[in-house]
């Protein structure tokens, strides 16, 4: 593989620990999440640039617009059918969007999160016993 492509790439060196898995645009260590690009290609974001991350936020949202629309007509269908808008409603709507819309968005996040347990069963990496440092590098 090279630095072209958009796979994972594997460098070892010879130290005593394993590196934690750096963000493929700001290189940093710190809350990495593993996130596939639309050829399912794996990508190491950080908790900061997760949210920079497009095909997240569209499905987040699709599915904010689908149960908030349905929620919608459950909670107020009724009223607002019936000819009157309350002003109540005027904050509670857009609040019956977002709720999914986080959802949504937390889920995602906590089923990508990569810990370093994880990290090192995918690479098969033993990290108690391991003499090679490995750092993934991903061009993004």
């Amino acid at each position: 593989m090279s630095l072209t492509e958009d796979k994972p790439i594997l460098k070892a060196a010879s130290v005593n620990k394993i590196s934690p898995i750096q963000c493929g645009h700001c290189d940093s260590s710190k809350l990495i999440f593993r996130m596939s690009d639309p050829n399912g290609n794996a990508k190491f974001l950080c908790g900061i640039c997760i949210f920079k991350h497009k095909p997240l936020l569209i499905k987040s949202l699709l599915t904010a617009i689908v149960v908030g629309t349905i929620l919608v007509l459950i909670n107020a269908g009724n009223t607002i059918f019936g000819g009157k808008f309350p002003s109540d409603l005027y904050w509670k709507i857009p609040l019956t969007y977002c709720v999914p819309f986080l959802v949504a968005t937390w889920g995602a996040l906590i089923n990508s999160k990569v810990s370093r347990e994880v990290y090192a069963a995918i690479y098969n990496v033993n990290s108690k016993n391991s003499n090679c440092d490995v750092k993934v590098i991903t061009k993004i």
